[in-house]
């Protein structure tokens, strides 16, 4: 499946792919879109390795926690004046979101054993830029992030912390 924000009608569409007999392949629409929850445009759209959850960051300071079927399961305010990217980590646990502020936020969506949503936490900040951060990535085992500035600085962080003990990323390259 993929998830489509259209803008004319300010909405998210999940499409399916499915197989034909002849090895081609077709999409179609899920039945409903989802409901029209953001006040700004969709700036990107993410879905946890997991399948658990959806992210939706819009322009102002909204992100979104979906389920799914389109249920939203929790509203994040990034407090950032404006988002200019967020996403989801490859490790399917983690949003984080940057903009106009010099840092990048990072928040854990929990999970209970049985899989069903609890909350989204607060993880960490990655701060030591002077202006607002332009981008950000994570590795590809999520225990890493590079953030990019408008201060002309681009930052490597060690994020395998303890950060439930309240211990930092560590700075590793500037």
């Amino acid at each position: 499946a993929f998830i489509v924000w259209l803008a004319n009608g300010e909405t998210i569409r999940v499409y399916k792919m499915t197989k034909k007999d002849d090895d081609s392949f077709t999409f179609t629409a899920n039945s409903g879109d989802f409901p029209k929850k953001h006040k700004a445009p969709v700036i990107n759209i993410g879905i946890a390795e997991t399948g658990k959850f959806i992210m939706t960051a819009s322009s102002d300071t909204t992100i979104l926690i979906w389920s799914p079927k389109g249920e939203v399961l929790a509203s994040i305010n990034t407090n950032q004046m404006n988002n200019a990217y967020a996403t989801v980590s490859p490790c399917g646990r983690f949003v984080a979101s940057c903009g106009f502020t010099p840092d990048v936020k990072v928040w854990e969506v929990c999970f209970g054993k049985n899989g069903e949503f609890r909350e989204v936490a607060r993880a960490f900040e990655l701060k030591g830029h002077t202006a607002g951060v332009h981008s950000f990535a994570f590795s590809n085992d999520s225990r890493r992030m590079a953030t990019v500035s408008k201060d002309g600085t681009w930052k490597f962080w060690d994020t395998d912390v303890e950060y439930k003990k309240q211990q930092d990323p560590y700075l590793l390259l500037t």
